[in-house]
């Protein structure tokens, strides 16, 4: 509960929205007064109001920004390297709640929708590779020649036999030969080169994805 400090003579009356800031601060510190030592040291920051709190965030706002678009996507496909947060999903299937990914056989699949969705790249999320490279090419991307691919574009791979059945593959491209894509193997999000375990690539996917977005 706020107590009340009356304003001394010549006092501004942020003084006092500043003394119950700290009051704040103390009860939930284990209720120590203001008049003991504590409380002396901390009036020293009788200054930091709620009036000032609130005028500084209205400040903030008020602010031209813009959205640095690729580099964030582009953060957020390298920044997932080491997550297991796209090695389960589940369905309900007649009645029945089912982990639908093996346990991140398919994984692949789910990542990058993922991703681009939050980016609105893509209609909407997936967990398969055909879905999603149907919705990409429905959604503005197109498949282009290996050599004109960029950090950002979409790659997927050549049919490979994992668990007794052909499972294709897809990541994305960060550069310098290096690809970003979850791993069935190691259930986890993997940085690894274009070609690991000499697999070849199916298809490139790009499209223009801005440098800058405004707000």
């Amino acid at each position: 509960m706020w107590t009340h400090y009356p304003r001394s003579a010549g006092e501004p009356a942020s003084a006092i929205s500043g003394r119950k800031v700290v009051r704040h601060w103390l009860d939930n510190l284990g209720g120590t007064s203001l008049n003991g030592d504590l409380g002396r040291r901390w009036s020293s920051f009788c200054f930091i109001t709620v009036d000032q709190v609130d005028e500084f965030s209205m400040n903030q706002q008020q602010k031209e920004s813009t959205i640095c678009f690729r580099k964030s996507y582009l953060a957020a496909i390298n920044n997932a390297v080491g997550s297991r947060m796209f090695a389960s999903f589940f369905l309900e299937i007649d009645g029945v709640e089912q982990e639908v990914l093996a346990a991140g056989e398919s994984t692949c699949a789910y990542f990058v929708p993922f991703v681009l969705k939050g980016f609105d790249l893509t209609q909407s999320l997936h967990l398969t590779v055909d879905g999603t490279r149907r919705d990409l090419l429905e959604f503005g991307w197109r498949v282009v020649d290996q050599e004109e691919m960029f950090p950002g574009a979409i790659l997927t791979w050549e049919p490979k036999e994992f668990a007794e059945e052909p499972h294709r593959h897809i990541g994305v491209y960060v550069g310098d030969n290096q690809a970003v894509s979850a791993s069935a193997q190691e259930k986890t999000v993997v940085r690894h080169v274009v070609d690991r375990g000499g697999r070849r690539l199916e298809a490139v996917l790009a499209r223009d994805i801005p440098q800058y977005k405004e707000q």
